[in-house]
C-alpha cells in the first residue's frame, strides 16, 4: 500500500506541472493589462510630468511582477515574428504590432515604424505652444496615442493626415515636420515592402529559466502565489484568512451527508417497492429538486425575519461578547451554522442515497448474500457486515468530487449569508476581476481533487480486501 501511494504521489508531480501550466496560460491571457489594474491608471492624460512619472511607475511594477521577462522558456512562432516583444511594456500595443506583423510579416520594417512613432510623440509633448493653441496640441497627442492601437492601413494613414493637419495649425517648427515625415517614410517602406511568406516558416526561441512562468512556479512551489491586485495582499493571506468557515462547512456537510444518506439508502433498499420506500424516494427527489439559492432566500426570509419568525441571526459566523467563554462561543457559532449548514447539504441526500440504494440492490442480489441467509445469519450481520462493505465501494468513488468543495465552497450559500469563507472571496474576486486570487483558487481546487481521488483508492484497499495495491 505504501508503495502505491508513493507511486501515486509521483505521478502527481507531472499533472500538477501540466496543471499549474494551464492556471499560468489562463492567467496571462486573462483580459486587462495586469499593471493598470494595479495601479488604477486613468485614461485621460495629465501634466507631462504627471505622465512621465505614470510611466516610470508603470515600468517599476511591471519589473516587479516580472512582465517585462519572456513568458515561457521557449517559443514557438513565426519567422516573421520578433522574440523580444515582451520588452513592449503596454499589452495593448503588443498586440497592436503582433497585429501588424502579422500583415507586413517583416519585423524589422514594423519595429522601424514603431521607433520613428516613439520619437515623433516625445517630440511632440515637448513642443512650446500657445495657450490659444492647446487644444490643438492636445488634440496631435490625442491622435497620435492612437496610431499605437491601429493596424489598419488606410485608418493610419488618414491619422498621419490629420497629424499634419495640427502640426499646421499650431504652427510647429521643421524639426516637428521632419520627425513626422519619418513615421510617413517607415510606415510606407513597411507597407510597401512586405514579406509575407516568413509568416508560413516557424522558428524557436530559447529564453532560458529567467522567464515568468520558472519565476511564478518557483515562488508558487513555497507558497508564493503573488499579490492581489486591488487589496496588494499576498494571496495565500487572504485564502489562509477565509479558509476556516469553508473547510469548517465542508466538512461537517460531508459528514452528516454521508451520516445521514447512508442508513437511508441502505433502508430504502432492504424495504424495496413498500411505502416507505415510495415515501423516502419522493421526499429527497423534491429536496434535490429545490435550488439551493430559492431556499436559502426562503429561510432569510421567514426564520431571520423579526416579521415572521425571528429564530437565527441573518449573515455572519457570530456576534457574542468578547468576554464570552468557550461554550457560549461554540453555542452562538452553531446557532449562525444551521441555516447555511442545511443549505449545503440538503441536495446532496438524495444523490448518495439513490447511489447508496442502487449499490446496496445489487449486493444484495449475490450469491454470498443468499449464501448468509441460509447460514441462519440475523438481518443486522447480513447487511451490516456483508453487505454494507462492497455497497460503500460506489460511494466512496464520490469522495474524490468532494474534495475540492473544501477549498472552493459555495458561492451562492456563502454570498447569501454573506460568510466570510473562499466561496464569498471567489465571488468578490470574479466581480472584480482580481485574477490572481481567482486562480490560486482554481489551483487549489485542482490540487484537492487529486488528493480526492489517492483518498478515493485507499478506502478501496480498507473496505474491500479483495482491492490490493501491493504484488504478490
Amino acid at each position: 500500500m505504501l508503495q502505491y501511494i508513493l507511486k501515486r504521489i509521483l505521478v502527481f508531480v507531472p499533472t500538477l506541472l501540466v496543471i499549474s501550466l494551464l492556471t499560468f496560460t489562463l492567467s496571462v491571457h486573462s483580459p486587462g493589462d495586469p499593471v493598470e489594474i494595479i495601479m488604477n491608471a486613468s485614461s485621460e492624460s495629465g501634466q507631462d510630468a504627471d505622465k512621465i512619472a505614470k510611466k516610470d511607475e508603470y515600468q517599476k511594477m511591471r519589473h516587479k511582477l516580472n512582465l517585462d521577462l519572456p513568458v515561457f522558456y521557449f517559443s514557438v512562432s513565426a519567422l516573421s515574428e520578433s522574440d523580444t516583444l515582451y520588452k513592449i511594456p503596454e499589452k495593448l500595443q503588443r498586440e497592436n504590432l503582433a497585429r501588424l506583423v502579422d500583415h507586413y510579416g517583416n519585423w524589422d520594417k514594423v519595429s522601424v515604424y514603431y521607433q520613428s512613432l516613439q520619437h515623433f510623440e516625445n517630440y511632440a509633448a515637448h513642443l512650446k505652444v500657445s495657450d490659444s493653441l492647446q487644444d490643438h496640441w492636445i488634440a496631435l497627442q490625442q491622435i497620435t496615442s492612437e496610431l499605437y492601437f491601429k493596424s489598419d492601413a488606410a485608418i493610419i494613414e488618414n491619422r498621419l493626415s490629420e497629424v499634419e493637419k495640427q502640426l499646421l495649425l499650431i504652427g510647429a517648427s521643421t524639426g516637428a515636420g521632419s520627425e513626422i515625415s519619418k513615421v510617413k517614410q517607415s510606415f510606407h517602406t513597411m507597407v510597401t515592402q512586405p514579406t509575407a511568406w516568413k509568416n508560413y516558416f516557424p522558428t524557436v526561441h530559447w529564453y532560458g529559466f529567467e522567464t515568468q512562468y520558472h519565476l511564478w512556479l518557483s515562488k508558487m512551489l513555497v507558497g508564493d502565489f503573488g499579490l492581489s491586485y486591488y487589496k496588494q495582499q499576498p494571496v495565500i493571506t487572504m485564502i489562509l484568512e477565509r479558509i476556516g468557515p469553508t473547510f469548517m462547512f465542508s466538512i461537517l456537510s460531508i459528514i452528516i451527508a454521508f451520516a445521514v444518506s447512508i442508513p437511508v439508502g441502505m433502508n430504502s433498499a432492504i424495504h424495496k417497492g413498500t411505502k416507505k420506500d415510495t415515501f423516502i424516494t419522493i421526499l429527497l427527489f423534491v429536496l434535490y429538486s429545490l435550488p439551493s439559492f430559492w431556499i436559502a432566500t426562503l429561510f432569510i426570509n421567514y426564520f431571520t425575519n423579526s416579521e415572521y419568525l425571528d429564530w437565527f441571526p441573518v449573515k455572519g459566523l457570530q456576534n457574542y461578547a468578547d468576554g464570552a467563554d468557550f461554550v457560549e462561543r461554540t453555542l452562538n457559532y452553531a446557532h449562525h451554522m444551521v441555516l447555511p449548514l442545511f443549505c449545503y447539504v440538503y441536495s446532496s441526500f438524495a444523490f448518495i442515497s439513490r447511489q447508496m440504494r442502487g449499490s446496496m440492490l445489487q449486493t444484495l442480489s449475490q450469491d454470498y448474500i443468499r449464501t448468509a441467509w441460509a447460514k441462519g445469519l440475523a438481518p443486522k450481520q447480513v447487511y451490516w457486515k456483508h453487505a454494507i462493505r462492497n455497497s460503500l465501494l460506489p460511494i466512496i468513488t464520490l469522495v474524490a468530487s468532494i474534495f475540492p468543495s473544501l477549498i472552493a465552497g459555495s458561492i451562492v450559500i456563502e454570498s447569501l449569508f454573506t460568510l466570510p469563507g473562499l466561496g464569498m472571496l471567489a465571488y468578490e474576486a470574479e466581480v472584480i476581476k482580481d485574477f490572481p486570487v481567482i486562480f490560486t483558487i482554481m489551483l487549489l481546487s485542482a490540487v484537492f481533487t487529486l488528493i480526492g481521488y489517492l483518498v478515493s483508492d485507499i478506502l478501496y484497499a480498507l473496505v474491500d480486501p479483495r482491492i490490493s495495491y501491493s504484488k504478490k
